[in-house]
């Protein structure tokens, strides 16, 4: 379910970021941001739809290893910061230093993200948000979002970490489902954490996430590399991908980068075929393929001494956190995921054609 309704999402959102690089009239672009905005909505809602779905079957899974909460605080702000200066909110942090954590990182920024987005969205307009870090006893560590919102009372508190239930916010205009704080509890508990909230009528409230320190020092998870890489003046890319819109929407984002020759196969044996021809700078590839799949290419092309040096990176719709380790496990350079996001797309382009220089 995830692949069958990630795939048509990357068409629209794909679609929409191309077009907001035309010069398009300025209603036109209106119309456009509207598209990528309610798309990026649904895509967020088919994500939390089918974690309570794993959650519920017992399968999901959560990765634990030493993370950073600083450095999780501090990608997630970046993502926000459009909604605070659309709404005016001031924010402050007090997470510096090292704050390491056993968790799940793609988890815990999951929470952290939606308790941002709310601190947010159910504020008062040039409202405040603030953002701590601290010892909630020696072995366990505090991660709170305050806001000066409408507080809730406390005989509603015990609802609030029901599937869809918003407490009456659905008739304020304000976008939401109620999934995501049932999704964000259910997965703290998975972790080992605890969830909770402290809040005052017409004050605001706290939101506060507790885990388990980490034993070890901060984690050395892998980044993308987001320094000022060079490229070469023109490299070959091959992109191996069955579905048309897919391939249409890669197309027209490089179109816009002359430094970029895009070769493309729309199924594995070809694809392979091209890269013993071309020797590509790197090679984009979709994981399920007619044919041989995307795992079946990627080990030809290690196994054969004229490609096994081209470095591979997924473009996939099969984006669970297992989905992705076992990608990077395979050899895959970088696992992206679809709908496919232009910046993290060319940032991890412009690292590997950087290195293969």
């Amino acid at each position: 379910m995830s692949h069958e309704l990630r795939t048509p999402m990357n068409a629209i959102l794909g679609f929409s970021q191309v077009l907001e690089e035309e010069n398009l009239q300025s209603e036109q672009l209106e119309y456009v941001g509207e598209i990528r905005r309610a798309g990026n909505y649904l895509l967020n809602l088919i994500n939390e739809l089918l974690d309570l779905s794993r959650i519920e079957a017992g399968r999901m899974i959560t990765v634990l290893q030493p993370v950073d909460v600083s450095e999780v605080v501090r990608d997630a702000l970046q993502i926000v910061q459009p909604m605070l200066q659309a709404d005016n909110i001031s924010l402050e942090t007090h997470c510096a230093g090292e704050h390491v954590v056993l968790a799940d990182v793609t988890r815990i920024r999951q929470i952290l993200l939606n308790l941002l987005s709310n601190a947010i969205k159910y504020n008062r307009r040039n409202g405040h948000v603030s953002v701590r870090c601290q010892a909630a006893d020696r072995r366990r560590l505090r991660l709170s979002v305050t806001d000066t919102g409408h507080g809730i009372a406390a005989d509603k508190i015990g609802q609030l970490f029901r599937p869809f239930e918003r407490l009456g916010a659905e008739f304020t205009g304000i976008e939401g489902t109620g999934i995501g704080l049932a999704l964000a509890w259910q997965l703290a508990e998975l972790m080992g954490g605890t969830l909770g909230v402290d809040s005052t009528p017409g004050e605001g409230s706290t939101f506060w996430l507790e885990l388990p320190r980490a034993e070890s020092a901060a984690s050395q998870a892998q980044s993308i590399n987001r320094g000022g890489t060079k490229t070469p003046a023109e490299s070959t890319i091959l992109y191996v991908e069955d579905n048309a819109a897919n391939m249409r929407v890669v197309e027209a984002i490089f179109r816009k980068h002359e430094h970029i020759r895009l070769l493309t196969a729309s199924n594995g044996e070809h694809g392979l075929e091209l890269a013993r021809r071309y020797h590509p700078a790197a090679v984009l590839l979709d994981i399920q393929l007619p044919g041989i799949d995307g795992y079946a290419v990627l080990q030809a092309l290690r196994d054969d001494p004229q490609t096994r040096d081209i470095p591979v990176l997924a473009l996939s719709a099969e984006a669970m956190p297992l989905d992705i380790e076992q990608g990077l496990r395979a050899g895959f350079r970088y696992y992206l995921t679809k709908p496919v996001q232009i910046e993290e797309l060319m940032r991890a382009l412009d690292t590997v054609l950087a290195t293969s220089v």
